[in-house]
């Protein structure tokens, strides 16, 4: 059993973690380093919020990176199929992964 739940053994043969009812007892404390980056991740998401408002169109936006994650995602996997006999990737497959 922890703070935040407990592990059940299922008929199945898996584990499914139960939390525990919410607010936790006692309640988490913010201080230090956790509050600061949370702070700072509110900041980042204000900032975000404030772009979506100024442009006209969000959805190209979130298309473009849609896109890129996609095209990048093929390309790892089209570069972990083209290795050598002996297992290990050509030397121009070995820079392209580095630079992903």
């Amino acid at each position: 059993m922890t703070r935040s739940g407990t592990y059940v053994n299922q008929p199945s043969g898996h584990k499914a973690f139960i939390p525990k009812p919410l607010p936790p007892k006692p309640p988490g404390a913010l201080e230090g380093d956790l509050q600061n980056l949370l702070s700072k991740a509110d900041m980042s998401l204000a900032r975000l919020d404030g772009i979506g408002h100024v442009l006209p169109n969000v959805n190209l936006l979130i298309a473009m990176y849609v896109r890129k994650e996609a095209l990048l995602r093929r390309l790892r996997t089209l570069a972990i199929q083209h290795v050598t006999p002996g297992g290990c990737p050509s030397p121009p497959v070995k820079q392209f992964i580095a630079s992903a």
